[in-house]
C-alpha cells in the first residue's frame, strides 16, 4: 500500500508542480518538486527510502545522459571545445581536491576518501536545473554553449571520480598509478562499448528495414533500450557505464544512422516519448531528494556526535568553496579576449553561478556506499547526503535570485501575431540546419523561408507593396543588363546566356506583371528564348546544370553584386525594410547556387519524398512552439494559433490528396503555371 501511495503521489506531484510552475513562472520547477517530495516524505514514509545506487544510475542517470548527448548540437559546441574540455575535466578534478581537503578540515573525523567522494559528487553541474529557474534573463550564445557542453561531459568525469573515491573508501587503500591505469581503462572501455553497441543497433535496424518491419513501436523500443543496454554491458565488464551511455547517445546523432533507419513518422513518435520520459526522470530525481530530505535531516539532527552549528556551517562553507574554485578556474582558464574586462567579469560570474548542482549530484549521493568492506556501517553517509542536499538547494536558490541581477533581461514587448510566427519559423530554420537527420533539408528550409516571406509581405501596406514591385522591376532590368554585357563581351556562351535569362525570369516570376515581362524580355526577337510548354520543373533542371558552370557562377556573382549596389543606392526612393528584404532574398539564393543546391532543391518539390521530409519540419515546428510557450516567449493564444496552422498543413500532407497538397505548397513557393507565350528557341546563329 505504501508503494502504491508513493506512485500515485509521485504522479500527482509531477503534474501539480508543472501546473504551478506554468502559473507562477518565478517558481522554479526543481524547487517545487523538492517541496512536494518533502511533503510526501513526511506523510507517506515512516522509514527512509532505501535506493539501490546501481539501479538508480542505470534506470535514471544513464537514460538522462543518453538523451542529453542525443540532443546536443555538436556544431555549436565544437566552437567552444577548449573551455568545455577544461571545465568538464580539469575543473571537476580541481573541485574534487578542493572540496575534499576543505571537508577534511571542517570534519576531521571523516575519512579523506569520503571527503573526496563528496568533492566528486559536487563536481558535475546540472544545466536542466539552471534552465528551469527563470525565463526572465538570457545568456549569450557562447556562454550557453559552454554550459551545455560542460553539463553533458562533466557528468561522466564526476561519476568516474566518485567511482575511485568509493573504492578507496570501501577498501581503505588507494594507489595513484593503479588509479591512473584504471581511469584510462574504464574511460576507453566505456567509449568502446558505447561505440560498438550503437554500431550493432544500426545493423539491427537495417535488418528490420530489409525484412520490411513496419511497426513504429519496434524501432522506438530499439532506441529506448540502448542507454540501459550500454550501461549494463559496460558495468558488466568493469568499465564506465556512464561514458558508454554518453557515447551511445552521441552516435544517435549520426546522419547515417537516422537518415537510413528512422522514418519521419518514427522520429516524431520517438521524440515525443523521449521528451516525456526525460521530463519524468528529471522530476523523479528531485522528488526523491524531497522524499529523503526529512529523514536525512532527522537522522543528522538526532546524531549526538554532530553539533547543531555543524549542520549549517559545512553547507555554507562548501558551497562557497565550490563557487570560489569555479570562479578562479573560469577566470584563469576560460578567457574570451574579444570581450572587454568588465564584460569578462560578468561572463565569469554568469558561468560561476550557473553551475548549479542537481540531478547528477543527487544521484551520486545516493550511490555512496552504505557499508565498508568489513561490514561496518558507513556512519558519515547521512551527513554527506545532508550536505549534498543543502548545496543543491542553496545553489538553486542563489541562482534564482542573483542571476537575474547579472544576466541581461529578456525583452518584454508587445508583438503582433505575424512577428510571433516569424520568430517561431526562424527558430525552426536554425534548428533544422543543426539536425543531421532531416531528409531533403534544403527544400524544407526553402519552404520555411518562403513562409516567412509570405508573412512579411502580408504585413506590407498597399503602398509598400507597390514600392516593392517597382524596386523588383528596376533590379530585373539591372540584372538583365549585366547578362547582356557579359554576352556582348563574349564572357559567356549563348547556352549560359539563354539559361541565365531563364533563371532571371524564374527568380522574378512573382514580382513582375505580364506586361512588364513582355516589355522587358519578349519584345525583341533575339530574346525570345522560351517555349510556352516549358515547365517550372524544366527550368529547375536547367538551373541545376548552370550551378556546375564556372562562367555562370561568375556571372551570377556579378549580378548579385550589382543588385546590392543598386538597391542600396536607391535608399532615398525606397523604404529600408524593402531594400533589406530584396538583399536578404538574394543572399539566400546566392548561397544556395554557390553551394550547388538551388536547382536540386527546386526539383525536389516534384518528388514524393518531399512530403515525408516536411513531417520532420512540422515536428520541429511543434517543438519550437512548445519551448517558446514554456519560456514565456509566446502566449497561450499565440501557441494555439500556431499549432492550428501546423495541423492544417500536416493534414494536407497525410491526407494523401496530392492535388490539394500541391496547391498548398505552390501557394507557399509562389510557383506559377501560366508562363507567357513565347516563340520557339532560337539558334546561336539567330542572335
Amino acid at each position: 500500500m505504501e508503494i502504491t501511495a508513493i506512485v500515485v503521489g509521485t504522479i500527482f506531484a509531477i503534474v501539480a508542480s508543472n501546473v504551478l510552475s506554468h502559473l507562477f513562472p518565478k517558481l522554479p520547477l526543481s524547487l517545487l518538486l523538492i517541496a512536494f517530495g518533502c511533503i510526501m516524505g513526511v506523510i507517506l514514509l515512516e522509514e527512509p527510502l532505501l535506493l539501490n545506487p546501481e539501479l538508480f544510475l542505470s534506470l535514471v542517470i544513464a537514460p538522462l545522459l543518453f538523451r542529453d548527448a542525443d540532443e546536443a548540437d555538436f556544431v555549436s559546441l565544437w566552437k567552444v571545445k577548449s573551455p568545455v574540455m577544461i571545465m568538464a575535466f580539469l575543473l571537476v578534478f580541481i573541485t574534487v581536491f578542493a572540496v575534499g581537503f576543505s571537508v577534511k578540515l571542517l570534519l576531521p573525523l571523516t575519512p579523506l576518501a569520503a571527503c573526496f567522494a563528496l568533492g566528486a559528487i559536487l563536481g558535475p553541474t546540472d544545466a536542466v536545473a539552471v534552465s528551469s529557474l527563470s525565463s526572465r534573463f538570457t545568456f549569450g550564445e557562447r556562454i550557453t554553449n559552454i554550459l551545455k557542453g560542460e553539463g553533458l561531459i562533466n557528468d561522466a568525469s564526476g561519476l568516474t571520480a566518485l567511482r575511485f573515491a568509493s573504492v578507496a573508501l570501501i577498501s581503505g587503500s588507494f594507489s595513484a598509478p593503479k588509479a591512473a591505469l584504471s581511469l584510462l581503462w574504464v574511460t576507453l572501455g566505456g567509449f568502446l562499448v558505447g561505440y560498438l553497441l550503437t554500431s550493432a543497433e544500426q545493423y539491427v535496424i537495417k535488418i528490420l528495414k530489409r525484412v520490411t518491419v513496419r511497426q513504429t513501436s519496434t524501432y522506438i523500443l530499439v532506441e529506448l533500450i540502448m542507454p540501459f543496454l550500454t550501461y549494463a554491458a559496460a558495468e558488466f565488464i568493469g568499465v564506465s557505464g556512464i561514458i558508454a551511455a554518453v557515447v551511445s547517445g552521441i552516435r544517435q546523432t549520426s546522419k547515417n544512422l537516422r537518415a537510413e533507419s528512422i522514418s519521419a513518422e518514427v522520429g516524431i513518435a520517438k521524440e515525443s516519448i523521449w521528451h516525456l520520459l526525460s521530463s519524468c526522470l528529471n522530476s523523479i530525481v528531485f522528488l526523491l531528494l524531497g522524499l529523503e530530505l526529512p529523514h536525512i535531516v532527522t537522522s543528522v539532527w538526532n546524531d549526538p556526535r554532530i553539533s547543531k552549528v555543524m549542520l549549517i556551517a559545512p553547507i555554507l562553507l562548501i558551497t562557497l568553496v565550490v563557487w570560489l574554485v569555479r570562479f578562479i578556474s573560469v577566470a584563469l582558464l576560460v578567457r574570451d579576449e574579444s570581450v572587454r574586462i568588465s564584460g569578462r567579469l560578468k561572463n565569469v560570474l554568469l558561468i560561476t553561478l550557473s553551475g548549479a548542482k542537481g540531478t547528477v549530484s543527487l544521484a551520486a549521493a545516493f550511490a555512496l556506499p552504505i557499508y565498508y568492506s568489513n561490514g561496518e556501517r558507513f556512519s558519515e553517509r547521512p551527513l554527506l547526503m545532508f550536505i549534498t542536499a543543502g548545496v543543491i538547494i542553496l545553489s538553486l536558490v542563489v541562482a534564482l535570485f542573483v542571476l537575474p541581477l547579472i544576466a541581461d533581461d529578456a525583452e518584454e514587448e508587445e508583438v503582433s501575431e505575424s512577428d510571433v510566427q516569424i520568430r517561431v519559423l526562424r527558430e525552426v530554420i536554425d534548428r533544422l540546419r543543426k539536425r543531421p537527420d532531416v531528409k531533403l533539408k534544403d527544400v524544407v528550409l526553402l519552404g520555411y523561408k518562403r513562409r516567412i516571406d509570405e508573412i512579411e509581405y502580408s504585413e506590407f501596406t498597399a503602398e509598400e507593396r507597390r514600392e516593392l514591385h517597382h524596386l523588383q522591376q528596376l533590379l530585373f532590368r539591372v540584372e538583365k543588363a549585366v547578362i547582356e554585357e557579359h554576352y556582348q563581351a563574349n564572357l559567356i556562351s549563348y547556352h549560359t546566356y539563354r539559361n541565365a535569362i531563364g533563371l532571371l525570369f524564374f527568380v522574378y516570376r512573382g514580382d513582375l506583371s505580364r506586361a512588364a515581362i513582355q516589355s522587358t524580355l519578349w519584345t525583341k526577337r533575339p530574346e525570345r528564348l522560351f517555349h510556352k510548354r516549358q515547365t517550372q520543373k524544366h527550368i529547375a533542371e536547367r538551373i541545376d546544370e548552370l550551378e556546375q558552370e564556372n562562367e555562370f557562377l561568375a556571372l551570377f556573382r556579378d549580378e548579385s553584386e550589382m543588385l546590392v549596389v543598386t538597391a542600396k543606392s536607391n535608399s532615398d526612393r525606397f523604404p529600408a525594410k524593402i531594400i533589406n528584404r530584396v538583399i536578404r532574398d538574394r543572399d539566400d539564393i546566392y548561397d544556395e547556387i554557390h553551394d550547388g543546391v538551388f536547382g536540386k532543391t527546386l526539383q525536389t518539390l516534384y518528388d514524393n519524398e518531399y512530403y515525408e521530409a516536411m513531417l520532420m519540419g512540422f515536428y520541429v515546428e511543434r517543438q519550437v512552439i512548445h519551448d517558446f510557450l514554456d519560456s514565456g516567449k509566446i502566449t497561450d493564444e499565440h501557441a494555439a494559433t500556431l499549432r492550428m496552422n501546423v495541423n492544417r498543413m500536416e493534414l494536407y500532407i497525410l491526407s494523401g490528396d496530392r492535388d490539394e497538397t500541391a496547391q498548398e505548397i505552390n501557394s507557399i513557393f509562389e510557383i506559377q503555371s501560366d508562363e507567357p507565350e513565347a516563340a520557339d528557341d532560337q539558334t546561336p546563329g539567330e542572335v
